[in-house]
C-alpha cells in the first residue's frame, strides 16, 4: 500500500525523535530509489543523487515531505530518511517504522 504525504511526515518525525537526528549527523546514504515519491515522499530522484549512494554525508536541513537534506562533498540533496544509516552506533531498523 502506498503511503500518504502525511504518513511520509509523521514517519519521518518519529525516526527524527526515536534515534535524537540533528543537523551535523553523519550518515551513509545506502541506496537508490527507482521510483519517485515512493512510500509518500514528495520529491523526485534524479539522476544525479546516484552518485551520493554508498557515500557519507551530513545532516544539513529538514524537509517534511521533501526529506532530510544531505551536504555529501558539497553536493545538497534531499533524501527520504528511510535511505538513510547512521555512521554512529545508532542501528535503526527504519523499516519497522514504515510497516
Amino acid at each position: 500500500m502506498q503511503q500518504t504525504q502525511e504518513e511520509y511526515i509523521e514517519k519521518q518525525l518519529e525516526w527524527i525523535h526515536r534515534y535524537n537526528v540533528k543537523i551535523g549527523d553523519e550518515v551513509i546514504i545506502t541506496r537508490s530509489i527507482v521510483n519517485s515519491y515512493t512510500k509518500g515522499w514528495a520529491s523526485t530522484w534524479k539522476p544525479d543523487m546516484h552518485s551520493a549512494v554508498g557515500k557519507k554525508g551530513v545532516i544539513a536541513g529538514f524537509g517534511e515531505e521533501q526529506g532530510i537534506l544531505i551536504d555529501c562533498m558539497n553536493f545538497y540533496k534531499t533524501y527520504p530518511f528511510y535511505i538513510l544509516e547512521f555512521t554512529d552506533n545508532r542501528k535503526g531498523k527504519v523499516w519497522l517504522l514504515l510497516d
